[in-house]
């Protein structure tokens, strides 16, 4: 299944339209995540997911995992953790952690990969990167 996805990892808000190719629609579908971004620790994940009580949507509670840095995005870096932009930094600087996190959002939201992506390494927990 080939995703088509364009992005701006803007300061305002991270901004995204895809399309799943292999539809039969050619309906492109938008959606924005908050532009926040912060490192956090393996544990400060885990304990953020073992003391959550609902299930928030995927772009609400996304996360990232690059090699041995973890990265939380959006509404969970800001709200959870904290982070506030850094209006200083370039928006190519924090791009890679904001794709992967789309393209776990959208994963999770569309039912993508079921068969290759296990539940833990795409969309509500995040990407694993490193392989």
């Amino acid at each position: 299944m080939d995703l088509l996805l364009t992005i701006d990892p803007g300061s305002s808000l991270t901004k995204m339209i895809y399309r799943i190719l292999s539809e039969i629609s050619f309906k492109a579908e938008l959606f924005c995540m908050e532009p926040e971004l912060i490192r956090v620790t393996r544990e400060s994940i885990q304990s953020y997911e073992s003391g959550r009580i609902n299930s928030p949507s995927p772009e609400n509670e996304a996360w990232v995992q690059l090699e041995d840095e973890y990265y939380a995005v959006g509404f969970l870096a800001r709200k959870h953790f904290q982070a506030c932009v850094k209006l200083s930094e370039l928006k190519y600087e924090n791009a890679i952690p904001k794709v992967l996190a789309a393209v776990g959002v959208i994963a999770e939201r569309e039912g993508l990969g079921t068969n290759r992506v296990q539940r833990e390494k795409v969309g509500l927990s995040g990407i694993e990167s490193s392989r």
